[in-house]
């Protein structure tokens, strides 16, 4: 699947740097960038540097996860692999119950370009640098009541940059490889014997809002990791990744499979792990109509909002409050909109659109108006035994309907 590339509020000087990293001309001459072509960053440099991702945890499972990268510097999707450790602690655990993730941790290594950029606008010294850098990541535990979690964690980049003689002139800087440890997590194992629950890098649309900087506007990520590299109070260099490819002209991106770096199965025969199974997470779906009306005499749009910190997906339907007897039927509740399935990411709206019932258009056609009910049923994270979503119970909302 391709996707356009999203522009959105940039946290950087207005401009673009081309592909090729020509002059730009929107800097004095002595802030110029040199020409050298853009390169993805690979883990070469990084493992070289930074050597085990988890240093703490021997243990831990890992894997090399390609991503596709949004650099809001410019507005291209770049290559950037990703490799992701951590370790289920235990690994086989009693059905139901709860375990933890530990010792997780990211690491990558930013393009070295990112140094000179710094460097050239006057953010950036001769000599050893400390970029102050915030990570949030969707954790992927498919299996799991949880589903996905969100986790963040900060970091501090250090790259040391020679320049010239008279200091003007950027030469060279060290590798900015960065190994992030990122915080422990529990979940909830499933209910069947031999169940697994594999972790992995999050789907796209997993992460919450993330604040404005430098008086810019807050961004709704479209994948799961993202990071924001702070080069002074103003400006923040913002990297928007997903387990995926960008496209040969770096304007868009091809999604592709995060690989699984841990696992963990449920094992009756397993000891209790002591850690109790956490809540889960709730998508906190809002509908935002407050009442509802006709269209075109059949049509009826339903406005919904997700303050959760998660993509939430479910469905939802809307039937008459009370029992009413139609010709030739039995005195029931009337379905006004049928189940519609809904998928909506942390922060997003969306409006539902569906063909009135022709029962609920028969009530309306002697009333003004009828009470109704929203019912949404959100998805708990869990499968079942199809692969199809388990939904929790129904939550009600009253309203009124208006012909």
């Amino acid at each position: 699947m391709v996707r356009r590339a999203v522009r959105r509020g940039r946290h950087c000087p207005r401009g673009r740097i081309p592909s090729t990293l020509r002059e730009a001309p929107m800097h004095p001459p002595q802030l110029r960038f040199a020409r050298r072509r853009l390169r993805g960053a690979t883990l070469a440099g990084l493992l070289a540097v930074a050597g085990s991702v988890a240093p703490g945890a021997a243990t831990a499972a890992e894997s090399v996860t390609k991503n596709a990268c949004f650099y809001a510097i410019d507005g291209f999707w770049r290559g950037l692999d990703f490799r992701i450790a951590g370790a289920a602690s235990p690994g086989y655990v009693p059905p139901g119950g709860g375990f933890g993730l530990k010792g997780a941790a990211i690491a990558a290594a930013f393009p070295d370009w990112i140094a000179e950029y710094g460097f050239n606008l006057g953010h950036l010294d001769a000599g050893p640098n400390a970029i102050k850098a915030h990570v949030w990541v969707a954790v992927d535990g498919k299996g799991s009541a949880q589903g996905t979690q969100v986790v963040k964690a900060d970091v501090t980049a250090n790259t040391t940059i020679t320049a010239s003689a008279d200091g003007q002139k950027f030469v060279s800087a060290t590798p900015l490889a960065v190994t992030v440890t990122l915080p422990d997590t529990t979940w909830t194992a499933p209910t069947d014997d031999g169940a697994a629950i594999d972790f992995t890098q999050g789907s796209p649309g997993q992460l919450p809002r993330i604040p404005g900087y430098g008086g810019a506007s807050s961004v709704q990520p479209i994948g799961s990791i993202f990071i924001r590299a702070e080069l002074s109070s103003s400006i923040a260099f913002d990297l928007d990744c997903l387990p995926g490819a960008p496209t040969a002209d770096f304007k868009a991106y091809t999604r592709g499979a995060a690989p699984r770096f841990e696992v963990a199965y449920a094992d009756p025969s397993a000891p209790p792990t002591g850690v109790p199974a956490p809540p889960v997470p709730s998508p906190a779906i809002t509908v935002t109509s407050t009442s509802l009306k006709l269209k075109g005499g059949r049509r009826l749009s339903l406005g919904l909002a997700n303050q959760g910190l998660i993509t939430a997906t479910g469905r939802i339907r809307v039937r008459t409050k009370n029992a009413y007897t139609l010709p030739g039927k039995r005195r029931a509740r009337v379905e006004v909109l049928p189940w519609n399935d809904y998928e909506l990411g942390s922060g997003d709206r969306a409006t539902v659109v569906g063909s009135v019932a022709s029962k609920a258009r028969t009530l309306l056609k002697t009333r003004t108006s009828i009470p109704v009910v929203v019912e949404t049923r959100a998805a708990t994270g869990v499968r079942d035994a199809r692969g199809d979503a388990v939904l929790g119970a129904a939550a009600t909302l009253p309203l009124s309907l208006r012909r």
